[in-house]
């Protein structure tokens, strides 16, 4: 990282360390929650949809980054992993869902690092 930060000036180590913790908070305030009121199937689903929109939001930028999809393509990416995700958990994607999703996704992406490597 220190060759790479030399050579394009852009410091990867702190932009990692200081978005993670941002992102997992967003994970963790659903968790939190969740302990709060403990017997509330709801409001694990809450956890799990924020998880997986958090992660998919990662992802789909990785994948962006790697040049295995366009910018464009990065949302409608992202949602397409959340839903397998939530399928597979067998959370069905309710209009509330999809708001939850959107706006952890929207979350993520706003602290998220863009530039792509070379």
């Amino acid at each position: 990282m220190v060759i790479y930060k030399r050579i394009t000036g852009v410091d990867v180590l702190k932009n990692i360390v200081l978005v993670r913790p941002i992102i997992n908070a967003l994970a963790n305030a659903a968790a939190a929650v969740y302990k709060v009121f403990p017997g509330r199937k709801e409001l694990k689903d809450v956890q799990t949809v924020v998880n997986a929109a958090v992660k998919g939001a990662e992802l789909a930028e990785q994948a962006w980054k790697l040049g295995s999809i366009e910018a464009e393509e990065r949302n409608a990416y992202a949602k397409k992993l959340v839903a397998d995700a939530l399928a597979e958990a067998g959370i069905n994607v309710t209009d509330q869902v999809r708001m939850i999703i959107d706006g952890a996704i929207e979350a993520t992406c706003m602290i998220l690092p863009h530039k792509t490597d070379e």
